[in-house]
């Protein structure tokens, strides 16, 4: 099971109406060898190219780079650790805290609490 928002279900709902009740995968390649399924390769090119156009650049910019922000805006919005980890579908609930963990390094650094008395 997946969970989406109403936004993206009443968009998949658009392109399900469109596509019709044809058998197979949601998304299909346009190339001659994959017309059955939408390929890694062909879905890495097409987030490269969203990036592109959003100005996102930069190797280090990867599909996986959505996970990520996703994660982190769930944290940032104030989800509860045990829905972030069920998103992020981690087995162990410390690998989601390294998400909690980075996000107070930013918000909430350390050195504002730094204290400094004259003498």
């Amino acid at each position: 099971m997946i969970v989406i928002t109403l936004e993206a279900e009443s968009v998949l709902r658009d392109w399900l109406s469109a596509r019709g009740d044809k058998p197979g995968a949601l998304f299909v390649g346009l190339g001659n060898r994959n017309r059955d399924r939408l390929s890694l390769r062909a879905f890495r090119g097409i987030v490269k190219a969203a990036f592109k156009a959003a100005g996102v650049v930069g190797d280090n910019k990867t599909t996986h780079s959505l996970r990520h922000t996703a994660i982190t805006s769930a944290v940032k919005n104030g989800a509860p650790i045990q829905a972030v980890q069920s998103m992020a579908r981690h087995a162990n609930i410390t690998t989601t805290m390294i998400y909690y963990h980075a996000t107070d390094r930013i918000t909430r650094p350390a050195e504002d609490f730094i204290r400094y008395e004259a003498r």
